[in-house]
């Protein structure tokens, strides 16, 4: 009989290391979607600032096109008219100046946009989450283009071996995001090597 009350005391305390671990697993796991839904907030505003980033450098770039076709097409009758006819010099004037002020403007945006090249919004969170970096950056972008801009914020894990995994997957730093199937809105996790 006490044998048979000494293993039910131990079958109780292995339920109740069970029960224990089970009630921290389902804490992680709300903590997790938590975080879920904070980086997908952080995700729709990003995505709102970028589409918005977008279609102001899309009429500048068109507004320089724009300009710089009226230039040519006022250099082109300077050079059609004979002395008598007389070109307002202002006019050109002038469109060089707002040709220099949209140059000026397009400088303030983070990025020139090369051909086939597109700006994503990713966020960077550490496995301990004490990290939880986003930034808007460009497809052809490496992991150490981006480092830079986190080790700025996080200058405490700059001295430490870093390396970062996307899907499941480590990702190669010196690869474009995009060769590494990075995409918008992705989250990439930060770990450390240990010594």
């Amino acid at each position: 009989m006490e044998e048979s009350n000494k293993k039910i005391n131990i079958l109780n305390n292995q339920l109740i290391d069970e029960k224990n671990k089970n009630n921290i697993l389902s804490k992680e796991i709300l903590d997790l979607n938590n975080k879920r839904e904070e980086s997908n907030k952080k995700i729709n505003i990003l995505n709102n600032q970028l589409a918005n980033e977008k279609n102001k450098n899309n009429i500048l770039l068109k507004d320089i096109s724009n300009y710089k076709n009226k230039v040519e097409e006022l250099n082109s009758k300077i050079n059609k008219h004979n002395n008598n006819q007389k070109i307002i010099p202002d006019d050109i004037i002038k469109l060089y100046k707002k040709i220099d002020d949209l140059n000026e403007k397009l400088k303030r945006f983070p990025f020139i946009l090369e051909e086939n090249e597109k700006l994503i919004s990713i966020i960077i969170s550490s496995i301990n989450r004490r990290i939880n970096f986003s930034m808007i950056c460009k497809n052809t972008f490496t992991i150490n283009d981006l480092e830079k801009e986190l080790y700025k914020e996080y200058p405490e894990i700059s001295e430490a071996e870093n390396y970062f995994m996307c899907k499941g997957n480590i990702i190669n730093k010196f690869n474009t995001f995009e060769s590494n199937h990075i995409k918008d809105g992705d989250i990439l996790i930060l770990n450390q090597k240990e010594n």
